[in-house]
């Protein structure tokens, strides 16, 4: 995972790569944790070597994205993989993450 403040000033951009399962639960939480508090808004990118995430990674981020929320800023998902987005949509978060395909 790589995360830095986006080029933007207006916004703060966190990178994933490589698929997120329970197993990096710990290392998305570390990740994460920073974004929580600010005033800028947060854009997630799913780089294109994300191929799959579980529900606890999908939790994790619901999670976070309405922590973000109740401060009144926004979160945006930017995914790669049109699978990955299609098991956001099938799940009916797309929408709830701002969610949208970059590929």
């Amino acid at each position: 995972m790589d995360s830095g403040l986006a080029a933007s000033p207006d916004a703060q951009r966190v990178v994933f790569s490589g698929d997120l399962d329970i197993s990096r639960y710990p290392e998305l939480r570390r990740t994460l944790e920073p974004f929580e508090t600010g005033t800028q808004p947060v854009v997630i990118v799913f780089d294109e070597s994300v191929h799959f995430l579980d529900t606890v990674a999908l939790s994790e981020l619901l999670l976070f994205t309405r922590r973000v929320q109740m401060q009144d800023r926004s979160v945006e998902l930017h995914v790669a993989s049109r699978n990955v987005y299609r098991t956001l949509s099938i799940a009916g978060v797309a929408e709830r993450l701002n969610a949208t395909l970059t590929s």
